[in-house]
């Protein structure tokens, strides 16, 4: 794929094959993040982890710069480079370094 001239490699998690077993499966999974059980909220489709779609859930473990959770995790999961898709609509969007 190539991404504002950065030719970057996914390689994605497998889905349910509708949204009402996506929704149903990660509805009850906690936020890596806070632990909290959101319904608003990011699944990353590199790993499969669930984070909170919010600017307010900061991972406290080894993060001195206080980053939002879908970005602390980017850098952590994919070197930066990372893809999520939401649970309340199944958009898709790119986290890139």
């Amino acid at each position: 794929m190539l991404l504002f001239g950065k030719r970057i490699k996914f390689k994605f998690i497998t889905l349910p094959d509708s949204m009402i077993d996506f929704l149903t499966h990660f509805q009850k999974i906690k936020c890596i993040g806070c632990g909290n059980e959101e319904k608003l909220s990011l699944v990353c489709l590199l790993c499969g982890e669930k984070l909170c779609d919010s600017k307010v859930c900061i991972p406290k473990d080894n993060n001195p710069k206080k980053e939002p959770s879908y970005l602390y995790h980017s850098n952590r999961c994919g070197n930066g480079n990372t893809a999520y898709i939401t649970t309340e609509y199944g958009d898709i969007f790119f986290c890139l370094s």
